[in-house]
């Protein structure tokens, strides 16, 4: 897996999908576009949230979390999706 880090933030394509191993178990989070076109963050259950840090402390059960550390891309062929910077 390849690590994110806020250098990626806005430019997570939506369908990006990221992993994190917490206590054991493997979990995904995939980028969508929410409602108002800004990026959230599903999880396997269906649950949204606004950042991957969000994402992560619900993971964790409420517990805080960077989510920059904690996620990494599923795949390292979706870093293919990634806007370059100009």
């Amino acid at each position: 897996m390849m690590a994110i880090d806020g250098g990626l933030r806005d430019r997570l394509k939506p369908g990006t999908v990221l992993a994190a191993r917490y206590k054991g178990t493997e979990y995904r989070a995939e980028v969508i576009t929410g409602e108002d076109g800004k990026p959230r963050y599903r999880l396997a259950d269906g649950q949204e949230s606004k950042s991957p840090s969000s994402a992560g402390s619900a993971v964790m059960g409420g517990s805080a979390c960077n989510g920059w550390r904690f996620w990494s891309l599923a795949d390292a062929t979706v870093s293919l999706t990634i806007n370059p910077v100009n």
